[in-house]
């Protein structure tokens, strides 16, 4: 991720500072999934369900999440060590992914969107699973992911997306940015001055939480698909314009991470460790 090699270069990885932003973005993920999990359902209606059905989709949600942390907790370690016993990297990966694609249907019987499985798979096939060849793991799968599925993803994103909502909704694109690096700036920042980091640090902990993408545009691409974005007939310029709006605002605040993290953490105080720091 851009936020992590970003941290690396300043030096900033390994400190309290780099702590404190990757574990937040990472609560900040858990939390997206639960939110996805929970829209999903809604998005795909195409309305507000009943309170008795949001209570039974709650009690999917938590029971599905219930269910995957025992399993990724205490079953896929042990599933982990059966496999490194074969001392063959390619068997690993082949369990690595058919466990995700097992939370994947799971997530689907549960209700949600497929993506929602693997993404809570991912979170548990770590080193604890997989030993010392988790980093080769993380390497094969990246090469299958960012080498050839990624590129296809956001070109599919890319076709749907009309820039004429830039000219057409021009106001509504600067209030939604605006708004948007605004929100993780004062929501994390002052949390983060109130914890005891200077305001430079405070101020590099709201754009490293900036950056967005994977969450924000799924669940866009889920009501694309769906047609919500088409809905009511005639369509709205503003309803018609808001998918290219979420992937204008999804790739700025991703872009603005390291043009605002540099500038604050770089040949200042905060490039050297933090170990000392309490939060």
């Amino acid at each position: 991720p851009a936020l992590t090699r970003v941290l690396d270069e300043l030096g900033q990885l390994d400190t309290k500072l780099g702590s404190v932003i990757i574990n937040a973005a990472v609560i900040d993920d858990i939390l997206g999934l639960f939110l996805l999990a929970i829209l999903t359902p809604m998005i795909t209606g195409g309305g507000l369900p009943l309170a008795s059905e949001l209570g039974l989709l709650a009690a999917k949600v938590f029971g599905f999440f219930g269910i995957a942390i025992v399993v990724g907790q205490f079953l896929i370690p042990r599933i982990g060590r059966l496999a490194r016993r074969s001392k063959y990297v390619e068997i690993e990966f082949s369990v690595a992914l058919i466990i995700a694609l097992t939370f994947g249907v799971g997530a689907e019987y549960a209700g949600m969107h497929f993506i929602i499985g693997a993404l809570a798979a991912g979170l548990f096939l770590q080193e604890n699973a997989f030993g010392e060849h988790a980093k080769t793991l993380e390497n094969k799968m990246s090469g299958v992911t960012l080498g050839f599925l990624a590129p296809i993803f956001f070109v599919s994103i890319g076709l749907n997306v009309d820039l004429s909502a830039l000219s057409t909704a021009p106001l509504f694109v600067i209030i939604l940015i605006a708004v948007a690096i605004a929100s993780k700036l004062l929501g994390c920042g002052v949390p983060a001055k109130l914890s005891g980091f200077s305001f430079r640090e405070s101020m590099a902990i709201g754009f490293g939480m900036n950056g967005r993408g994977a969450v924000e545009i799924i669940v866009a691409t889920i009501a694309l698909n769906s047609g919500i974005f088409s809905k009511p007939e005639p369509t709205p310029t503003l309803v018609s314009a808001l998918f290219s709006s979420i992937v204008i605002m999804a790739v700025v605040t991703t872009v603005i991470v390291p043009l605002g993290m540099k500038p604050l953490l770089k040949g200042s105080s905060t490039a050297k460790p933090l170990r000392d720091k309490s939060i």
